[in-house]
């Protein structure tokens, strides 16, 4: 026992006040344990209530995470909907600006094709105009070479001027 007088074992019973002493020093011990049982049992009530409080704590972060989850997964989902849409229109865009060009270049290819038909139909129409011109002034030539020119031109001047 701590701090207690050892005892001559003298083969005699303890006297009266060595038990008494005995009795205050267990007491004592006693009082003791009980404050410290009573002091690990508040311990213990404080941990099992900071238990109680941090399981609602992690309940709650547990349902947090699957309403983000379910979040995150339908934001996610709506991102790869949006990203298969554009790049369907980006497709078609890029199918539709491709045919585009190619319309476009046989277009140029056809307006070149007129534009040198229209060069050479203008070439010839003006060579034609020139022919017309120097066959016009050849008939007039000739037309007033026979009309002056001949033996009854005064004839034929009356003649033209009065049926005509």
């Amino acid at each position: 026992m701590v701090g207690s007088q050892p005892t001559q074992n003298t083969g005699s019973a303890p006297s009266m006040e060595q038990i008494s002493q005995m009795l205050k020093q267990l007491t004592s011990q006693s009082l003791a344990t009980q404050q410290s049982i009573t002091d690990l049992a508040g311990k213990v009530d404080n941990l099992a209530e900071q238990a109680k409080r941090d399981k609602t704590l992690w309940e709650a972060d547990q349902h947090n995470l699957v309403i983000l989850t379910e979040d995150f997964n339908r934001f996610a989902g709506e991102v790869r909907e949006d990203k298969n849409l554009v790049n369907g229109s980006l497709q078609q865009i890029q199918k539709d600006l491709n045919q585009n060009t190619k319309t476009m270049k046989q277009n140029t290819k056809t307006v070149k094709q007129h534009a040198e038909i229209l060069s050479l139909t203008h070439a010839t129409v003006d060579e034609q105009t020139l022919r017309l011109d120097d066959h016009d002034a050849k008939m007039h030539d000739q037309q007033n070479a026979s009309f002056f020119g001949s033996k009854n031109s005064l004839e034929k001047l009356v003649l033209f001027f009065f049926i005509g």
